[in-house]
């Protein structure tokens, strides 16, 4: 049985309505000239399509459109690493030089500031690991300063350091036999540094598996997900379907929201590259997005053989990414110094949004490190409406984003051709994320929506409050409805209860276990977080069944409730002990609760 806030439920069409609106919104006030999102959980999938491929007099954006991708490659690259391992044909714990002696017997800087001739012996090899978690010894430096291994990273025309446009003109030998001639920046494995290992990852990918990066990717990728748009290059046949890319700092009087263009369709992307990078160069499709997706998804949750349509189909099985291979990928490596020192990475300092890295993407932060529950944790409310989404994934520079929220079943991809200027989300991606989650379909228990002969006997909650019912991270937690006195928390079933802060009582409970599955045990009827009208009734008797039936809709005033039939030994009854109640209860006149007030 499914517990918790499960994919079943869809969205709302209210929810997408609203998406929908907030998108268009973007692409009139001329934000972002156009712009392709997708939506999906379970088997409903929505896609959004607004404005046009190049600003200005360009052709209407498609579904198809194609887009550069920028750094949503590391992800699909980390799959074809991944594909090798299962294969044995490495293994994350090999040293790297077998393939890439280049990187053989390497010296690591004193310190950043050194010269490049101040270096100490490194202690160990660069694993296929270190490479694929970005903890090579070389990457992206988040401190400012002059450093002599930037300019020196500089002048050998590497461009691992900064941003990937232009793109580098080395061949992979090349790139990497200047990588070699470095020293790094730290010790193999000591912390994260980003991007460098996306580049090493596909050139070692070419040495392991004997073929061009590119040709890898299309047969074990590319060709078995019917991915037929992704690719490090545009063929002439589709570059009327390629969209422009811009950076802010246009003419507002050209009518481009201080948008400037950085590159046409019949630009970099319109011949094969010298160096396919790992790191940012893909092109893609939202369709061909979606598909990998749920390909990862699939293979996640070991469903090779689900139905069609759903994650782990056919697609799936074609790649044959095992879900141990898939599970490594997802798991979080990243040390409390690592978040505190790459803080854009991990969501900053805010505990409400558990993040980490797995290989070659971001993955939901390891349990027990700070402010992180169990995988699968959904989202606190707080982070849903800042915009910023849960489960795994990762966003590209050229203004693209991709998440899956295990948790809530949610997958969401928004392409768009305004690159980003800070490593903060634009508010196109953040106004996405939100109407994503509050289009969301929610439910409690997984066993069905609400009958619809309760709706008389149900009480309004917010989705948003039903999201923040799930992120407590412990075995057993408890979640009070703040700011309702004693005699609105009255209820007729259930043993005294203790008083909670303040005099108020403490009934409403949420069972969490691990995995942040939420469970709602036979002792409790009702499941409410911070509500305006909160009650009440429990059962007495105690155990760990879950009961199903409640459900909510994220973003509107929803009733959750119980069937009838869920209750034991045949016994039925309405939520609230009689029509005089239900009356008293009704005439209150609304109480606004704080929300997010859960006592753990």
């Amino acid at each position: 049985m499914a517990h918790g806030l499960t994919g079943q439920g869809g969205f709302t069409d209210s929810g997408l309505a609203a998406l929908d609106a907030a998108m268009t919104r973007h692409v009139d006030s001329g934000a972002v000239p156009g712009l392709v999102a997708l939506v999906a959980r379970g088997e409903q999938v929505h896609v959004t399509v607004a404005g046009q491929a190049t600003a200005g007099t360009g052709p209407p954006m498609r579904r198809d459109s194609i887009f550069r991708i920028a750094s949503m490659t590391k992800p699909i690259v980390g799959v074809a690493a991944m594909l090798l391992i299962s294969d044995g044909a490495m293994a994350l714990s090999d040293p790297v030089d077998r393939w890439l002696p280049e990187l053989a017997g390497r010296r690591v800087l004193r310190s950043l500031e050194s010269p490049l001739s101040d270096t100490v012996p490194a202690e160990r090899a660069i694993t296929v690991e270190d490479v694929l978690s970005f903890r090579l010894g070389f990457g992206t430096i988040m401190t400012t300063g002059d450093y002599p291994i930037a300019a020196a990273e500089a002048s050998l025309g590497l461009k691992t350091l900064g941003p990937p446009w232009p793109p580098c003109r080395l061949t992979p030998d090349e790139w990497i036999a200047g990588l070699g001639s470095l020293p790094l920046l730290d010790q193999p494995g000591e912390r994260f540094r980003y991007n460098t290992g996306a580049t090493v990852a596909g050139i070692l990918i070419e040495r392991v598996a004997g073929r061009p990066l590119a040709e890898v990717l299309a047969r074990r990728v590319f060709e078995p997900l019917g991915m037929t748009d992704t690719g490090f290059f545009v063929p002439a046949a589709k570059l009327d379907r390629f969209t422009s890319m811009y950076t802010p700092g246009g003419s507002r009087e050209a009518g481009t929201d201080h948008l400037t263009l950085v590159d046409s369709p019949d630009g970099w992307y319109a011949a094969p590259p010298v160096l396919p990078d790992g790191c940012a160069m893909l092109v893609s499709t939202v369709d061909d997005l979606w598909a990998f997706s749920r390909m990862l998804a699939g293979a996640l949750a070991g469903r090779a053989g689900a139905r069609a349509g759903q994650p782990g189909e056919q697609a799936g099985r074609g790649v044959g990414l095992p879900p141990d291979a898939a599970a490594a990928m997802l798991r979080d490596r990243t040390t409390p110094r690592d978040k505190a020192e790459s803080p854009w990475f991990f969501g900053g300092q805010d505990a409400a949004r558990p993040s980490g890295w797995g290989l070659m993407m971001a993955v939901p932060a390891r349990a027990g490190s700070a402010g992180a529950g169990p995988a699968g944790t959904a989202p606190a409310a707080s982070q849903v409406a800042d915009g910023r989404p849960g489960g795994y994934g990762w966003d590209g520079g050229s203004g693209t984003a991709w998440r899956t929220d295990p948790a809530t079943g949610l997958t969401g991809i928004l392409l768009t051709q305004r690159m980003l200027t800070s490593p903060a989300a634009p508010p196109a991606t953040r106004d996405f994320w939100k109407a994503a989650y509050a289009a969301l379909a929610l439910r409690l228990g997984g066993a069905g929506l609400v009958p619809a002969g309760h709706q008389r006997a149900m009480r309004q909650v917010r989705g948003t409050d039903l999201l923040a019912a799930v992120t407590a991270g412990r075995d057993r937690v408890q979640v009070v409805p703040a700011g309702v006195d004693e005699g609105r928390r009255r209820c007729r079933h259930g043993p005294p209860v203790t008083p909670g802060p303040q005099g108020r009582q403490d009934r409403a409970q949420v069972i969490a276990r691990p995995g942040q599955r939420v469970l709602v045990t036979r002792r409790v009827v009702a499941v409410l977080p911070p509500l305006d009208h909160a009650r009440c009734l429990e059962r007495p008797e105690a155990g760990g069944e879950p009961v199903p039936g409640r459900a909510g809709v994220a973003g509107d005033l929803v009733e959750p409730a119980v069937a009838e039939a869920d209750l034991p030994d045949g016994e039925q009854r309405p939520l609230l002990a009689d029509q005089a109640e239900r009356r008293r209860h009704r005439a209150r006149p609304p109480r606004k609760i704080p929300p997010g007030q859960l006592v753990k």
